[in-house]
């Protein structure tokens, strides 16, 4: 709802949407397994201050999900 309420993983805020809503990451790398599902927008490239989806930079302030795993470990 807000940049300063946001939930401590990406995860947790799919797992909070309801079907059509919006996940939005800020910039960085993220070390964690994310699981998608089909009725839910996952967007990056946010420093944190904006206020509408057009105002990210996804080029520029690349979100990365680094979920590198070796059997149930993830590295």
């Amino acid at each position: 709802m807000s940049w300063q309420s946001a939930f401590p993983s990406i995860q947790t805020g799919i797992n909070t949407a309801k079907a059509f809503d919006e996940v939005w990451v800020a910039q960085g790398t993220y070390r964690e397994r994310v699981r998608l599902t089909s009725d839910v927008n996952l967007y990056g490239g946010f420093v944190g201050t904006e206020t509408g989806r057009e105002q990210r930079d996804w080029v520029g302030k690349a979100t990365i999900i680094e979920a590198t795993t070796r059997g149930d470990q993830l590295l």
